[in-house]
């Protein structure tokens, strides 16, 4: 049961916060289980396969983006596997003090007035006037234009991430 419940946690959580969200009450043999039992080629090394594969089982289809956003995070020698020792390391560290992805989703959906899943440069002019006063048109131009990465005259969720990432 309580490796069910592992399994869980390490799936629920947001990319960014990709880890068992109550890992001070499993063991370290729990956590070798989970590691194992994600490890379905038994080669010591997780590749996105088996990641996408494991999600799957506990939950809906896994983005793309989710999956890179989880290598990003755990992969720290950029191999394209997550070793034994990175999955153990990152499970049993202190949370990082970033933002997760709800509260991006949240924060985008602030800026998204109209919903339709792009900011335009009226709604990033409007959310920052309401909340910081900020006034100077050209400032905010400039900022849009930095985060509007494909020049197509509108923030996507992506170019919203890959700018707090910054």
């Amino acid at each position: 049961m309580r490796q069910t419940v592992a399994y869980l946690h390490f799936a629920a959580l947001s990319p960014l916060t990709f880890r068992i969200a109550m890992v001070e009450d499993l063991t370290l043999e729990e956590l070798w289980q989970v590691f194992d039992k994600i490890d379905t080629d038994k080669d010591g090394k997780l590749n996105r396969e088996e990641i996408a594969d494991f999600l799957r089982r506990v939950g809906p289809e896994p983005t793309r983006l989710y999956i890179d956003t989880v290598f990003s995070e755990i992969d720290a020698d950029k191999s394209g596997l997550i070793t034994r020792s990175e999955f153990f390391k990152y499970m049993t560290s202190c949370p990082p003090s970033r933002t997760i992805m709800d509260e991006l989703t949240s924060q985008f959906r602030l800026f998204d007035k109209d919903g339709d899943g792009t900011v335009t440069l009226s709604e990033l002019e409007s959310i920052l006037q309401e909340a910081t006063n900020l006034d100077d048109k050209a400032a905010i131009k400039v900022m849009f234009e930095a985060t509007d990465t494909d020049n197509d005259g509108k923030i996507t969720f992506q170019e919203f991430v890959n700018m707090m990432k910054e």
